[in-house]
């Protein structure tokens, strides 16, 4: 997640650094914090979210069928 994470701190501080105040620089703002959160949800659900699947599912034989 780090890769996707350091170029949204990045373009945040530049916005930060050219002190911009419009209707642009507002919404890209806005879709950079989205992002991040969308981002941090994905990161938890890596985390904490594993599935056992039954071993037919994954079976040389089922593979074979894709």
């Amino acid at each position: 997640m780090h890769e996707l994470k350091t170029p949204l701190g990045v373009a945040t501080i530049n916005l930060e650094m050219l002190e911009l105040k419009n209707k642009n620089t507002h919404r890209i703002k806005s879709a950079l914090k989205q992002m991040k959160i969308t981002y941090e949800d994905v990161e938890f659900f890596i985390k904490h979210s594993y599935k056992n699947f039954p071993k037919s599912l994954y079976s040389k034989k089922n593979l074979s069928i894709l």
